[in-house]
């Protein structure tokens, strides 16, 4: 018995954690489905895209550039824009 609440307790915490954590970066994620971009998970985003090697590595990035100019990409917990035009980059860069 007491070994079910140490876990029940310790399940809550992370659940806790997690959703405190999705509760902080809102804004990256309001600001996310604002551009198209591959599927993401929770956690890991788009990692379960990336294959070693630099053929794959090539297929993957042509798949993203169906997105483009702007793409966005979860890497892990990392938010990502890619940007294929150079004069939007320019934009950008002008901008901040």
């Amino acid at each position: 018995m007491h070994q079910l609440s140490i876990t029940s307790t310790l399940l809550y915490v992370i659940v806790a954690l997690i959703l405190y954590f999705i509760w902080k970066r809102k804004h990256l994620y309001y600001c996310s489905f604002k551009h198209p971009g591959p599927f993401g998970f929770p956690l890991i985003g788009s990692v379960h895209l990336l294959k070693p090697g630099p053929t794959e590595t090539y297929n993957i990035l042509m798949r993203i550039a169906q997105y483009a100019p702007v793409t966005r990409m979860w890497l892990g917990p990392f938010f990502h824009l890619f940007i294929s035009k150079a004069e939007d980059t320019e934009i950008l860069l002008n901008k901040c």
